[in-house]
Parts: C-alpha cells; structure tokens; sequence
C-alpha cells in the first residue's frame, strides 16, 4: 500500500487532476418542482443518480478547498473580457450534454474553450508555495520567471505568491483567445428538423415492427408515418415536441440567430431567455406570470416586465413576440405570437378575411 498524498500545499509531492464530469452546473429546481407525480418523479430522480455516479462528493470538496494541493478540478468556465462569467460555459451542454451533435460550430468552441481554461489552470491554479521541497529544489533558477498569475480576489486576501509547477513554453505560452459564443442560423435549425423527420421515419416503422403485431401494428404504422391529416398524428406530435424542446434550449443559450434581444437596462439578458424558454416549452400552451415565475425561478414583478417588452413595439416582427389572450385575466394568457391556439388562428384569420372581403365590397357600393 503506498503512502497517503499529503493535502498541505508545503508538503504535497504530488496530486490527482480531475476533469469536471458535468457538462454545466444545474440550476436549483423552483419550490414546488418536480411534481408530486410519479412520472415527474422519475424524470428528476434518474439525472440525479447518473450525477452522483460520476464523482465522489469528498474528491469535489478537497479540490474546491484552495490550501488542499492533493486534488484539482478543470472544468469547463467562459469569462468574459469584462470579467463576468456566463451562465452557460460550454456550448454543448444543451440537451443534457449532447448539444455537439447539434452543430459543427458548438464543438469547435468547446475545444478552444477547454484549450483556454487548461492554459489558465496551468497559469494560475497548477502552483505550489516556496516552502514545498519541489519548489526549494529549484536551485540556481529564477522563480520569478514562474510565478502564478494571482485572481483579485486572491491579490485582496494578500495570499502568498505561488509558482507554477509546469511553466508554458513557445507556442503553448501564446493566449488562448476566448472564441465567440456560437450560434446557429434559422436555416440550419430547419435543415437539423429534417434530417430528425428523416430519421425518425426511418427508426419508427422498424421499431413498430419489432414489438407489435396484428392490427395494432397497421393502425400504430398509420400514425408514425409522413401522411396528411388525420394519419401520422403521433409523427406530427411527436417532430412538433422535438423541435420546440431543441428551440427551447437554444433560446436559453442565446445560441439560435433572429432571437437577439432588444437592450434594456432593467432587466438580465439571461432571465429574459429563461422566460421565453419557456413560453418556447411545447408542454403547455398558455401561461400565466406566476406559473412563469414558478417555472423560472425569477420573481413575478421580473416576468411581468419581460413580458411587457415582448407585448411591446420593441418585439414587433421577432420570433420572442408575445401574444396576450384577450378572454384571460390580467396575469394570465400569455404564448409566444407563432405559439397561439391553432383554433385562434384560424378564428382570426377567417375574420380577417371576412373582414376584408365585406369591407372591400361595402367600399366598392
């Protein structure tokens, strides 16, 4: 049995380096989610058991602890030249993890990004004290040449200089530039629903066929493939969920084009994307501020103005446009203007046009 690592920085002779098993920190569910019921249950309950099955709680907490040397943690962090930290790190954390697959572009961040952080691990964190033995070993070099660059907030607690255990050289030693947060075009999110229409066409009579037999089977192959109204209702649903819940993540992440937002000095960004979201969200079709605010986690007086901004001139012709149904109360009856009841629409349209077609006549008498 070896010897048990050392956990003070002055005596560590070496470390474990981990590599964050999170795509992304989730946020803390609002009170009173998930639902009681079962199903809800089991949505939340299995994401968190994958979660714990990828880390020790007592390696993050010594990697964490800045005077422990014996554990380090690289995980994946995107802050701004202004020195702000995004909410969201890495561009393939939508979709649980899986939002690579969305995009060339999205990939190609996270590389340069995780190439960004490990330079600054190395830079700043990777570093030991002048009284470890490693650093005193140095005889006849010039510490000064490796000193670790000190955060703010270090420089405040007037913490102790450090010097970094593995130095960069010729081209690793050129910064890393932050790259620009991606987004994907409105044509290329139409081109991804294709190809999911084309697999899911594909995949779905195969898999009918596998597991069911008799009648059910032709009734089952009727709603899965790509016919008119009223067959292929369950492909119909089925492409219409998937693509609002890939839209939904997308504008959270302010990582689709024509979604930019209009500024506003009252409210964040990123809590504005949280609100349409979820009004993006294919489970429901009307909300309601305080159902927003529950699902948010953002005060009510915070939705409330967002929503005004959406219902105001500034939304006009933009997919975040908001629409208010007028037979509701006063907080309540909220969808996005592309999202209002199918019946509605039609309801309205069939009044435009009669509307149009009267009026015309009447002018014409």
């Amino acid at each position: 049995m070896g010897q048990p690592i050392e956990h003070a920085l002055e005596a560590v002779d070496r470390a474990v380096i981990m590599v964050s098993p999170f795509p992304e920190l989730k946020p803390i569910a609002p009170e009173g989610q998930p639902a009681p019921d079962l199903v809800s249950s089991l949505s939340k309950l299995m994401p968190a058991l994958i979660d714990q099955a990828r880390f020790k709680p007592s390696e993050i907490v010594r990697a964490a602890d800045s005077t422990d040397g014996s554990r380090y943690l690289i995980g994946p962090s995107r802050v701004t030249p202004d020195g702000k930290e995004q909410r969201y790190g890495i561009a393939s954390g939508l979709l649980g993890g899986f939002g690579g697959f969305v995009a060339r572009s999205f990939r190609d961040h996270d590389f340069q990004l995780g190439r960004r952080n490990c330079q600054r691990f190395l830079q700043e964190t990777f570093a030991l004290p002048l009284e470890n033995e490693i650093v005193k070993g140095w005889a006849g070099v010039d510490k000064s040449k490796f000193t670790a660059i000190r955060t703010e907030a270090e420089k405040k607690r007037q913490e102790p200089e450090t010097y970094r255990i593995i130095p960069l050289f010729g081209t690793a030693k050129a910064e890393v530039v932050l790259p620009a947060w991606p987004r994907i075009s409105q044509i290329r999110f139409d081109e991804l629903q294709t190809r999911i229409a084309g697999r899911f066409d594909a995949v779905a009579p195969r898999l009918l066929a596998q597991n069911v037999a008799g009648p059910l089977y032709y009734l089952l192959l009727l709603a899965v493939r790509p016919f008119p109204w009223p067959f292929g209702l369950i492909r119909d649903k089925a492409l219409k969920f998937v693509k609002a819940s890939i839209l939904a993540d997308l504008v959270r992440r302010d990582m689709i084009e024509g979604w930019e937002l209009p500024p506003n000095p009252d409210l964040d960004g990123d809590d504005i994307r949280l609100v349409l979201a979820e009004l993006v969200n294919p489970s429901y079709d009307l909300h309601s501020a305080q159902s927003l605010a529950k699902a948010t986690g953002l005060t009510q007086p915070q939705v409330e103005t967002t929503l005004n901004l959406c219902l105001g001139p500034e939304a006009k012709d933009k997919p975040f446009k908001v629409w208010k149904a007028p037979w509701t109360g006063k907080d309540s009856g909220y969808a996005l203007a592309s999202r209002k009841p199918a019946w509605y629409r039609f309801f309205w349209q069939c009044s435009a046009w009669l509307s149009a077609k009267f009026g015309a006549k009447r002018r014409g008498d």
